[in-house]
């Protein structure tokens, strides 16, 4: 039996991930390495597959290597292989490395061996942008008038608001724009 259909049982055998673990920083759950291990390790030895992962460093980069093998067939040495890179903020701290090596060691499992995971920081990355309303051409005049009657420093305004032009404000600052004009015309 190739290494395919020893992973394509598996997947099929080992189900959805539960999640253990919550970060309150992020505000996300997640699975934890220890618990990945506990879940796949059983599946994996009983579709006869075993898996290693070794960091290493190539040309002063931290790496990982996860390799999944076959147990039963010495002969064909069937294997597959993934090397990614270990990004930390910084490689010479211990901590930093280990965290880094953690965090690689869980995505790389889960990308090999196809884990059924709903990864939050995916989900949250994934949510589709915030649709922001523009003004219209009504509005801009509306805003010119007021810049005019009040004689204030259009430039000025449009910086303090981070925009170049008048037909880049958003709905929202267009209210805040309007108000504070009205504001310096009543004085």
């Amino acid at each position: 039996m190739s290494i395919y259909t020893k992973l394509a049982n598996f997947k099929n055998k080992v189900g959805v991930l539960k999640k253990d673990q919550r970060n309150d920083h992020f505000k996300n759950s997640f699975v934890d390495i220890n618990s990945i291990i506990r879940q796949i390790e059983p599946v994996l030895e009983s579709v006869k597959l075993g898996y290693m992962q070794v960091p290493f460093v190539d040309n002063e980069k931290p790496y990982l290597k996860t390799i999944i093998f076959d147990l039963e067939d010495d002969t064909k040495d069937e294997r597959l292989e993934s090397v990614l890179p270990l990004v930390s903020t910084n490689a010479n701290d211990p901590q930093k490395l280990g965290a880094a090596i953690t965090y690689m060691r869980r995505y790389a499992l889960v990308a090999m061996l196809g884990l059924e995971v709903t990864d939050d920081d995916a989900r949250v990355a994934a949510k589709p942008p915030k649709v922001v309303d523009m003004i219209d051409e009504d509005q801009i005049l509306e805003v010119e008038g007021l810049i005019a009657e009040t004689q204030s420093d259009k430039n000025k305004l449009l910086g303090f608001y981070g925009v170049t032009n008048l037909n880049e404000l958003t709905l929202e600052s267009y209210g805040k724009v309007v108000a504070q004009l009205k504001k310096k015309k009543g004085k």
